[in-house]
């Protein structure tokens, strides 16, 4: 959140000059607006997602490293991704 307090009215300038602009119809000033800063709120919301995802799911990689090392697997060693942990949905 603090990332796009400071980046907001940083990149407003920019915005107008990409011509990614608009006018208040309501005011008597004809000074442009910038339009379309949601676009910095998702960068940085998506950039977030990227980072902290992999820590939602490292209990399973440590769990899976730990019962490798205390008994032989059979067949295919194949380590399971816990699909059901990432969407709502359990899928077959």
């Amino acid at each position: 959140m603090l990332a796009t307090v400071h980046l907001v009215p940083a990149l407003g300038p920019r915005f107008v000059q990409a011509n990614l602009k608009g006018r208040d119809l309501l005011k008597t000033y004809d000074t442009p607006i910038p339009e379309s800063l949601g676009l910095v709120c998702a960068s940085i919301y998506i950039l977030l997602l990227i980072l902290f995802i992999p820590f939602a799911f490292s209990d399973v990689f440590i769990n899976f490293h730990e019962q490798s090392l205390q008994r032989p697997r059979e067949g295919l060693i194949v380590m399971e991704f816990p699909h059901q942990k990432v969407s709502k949905e359990r899928v077959l």
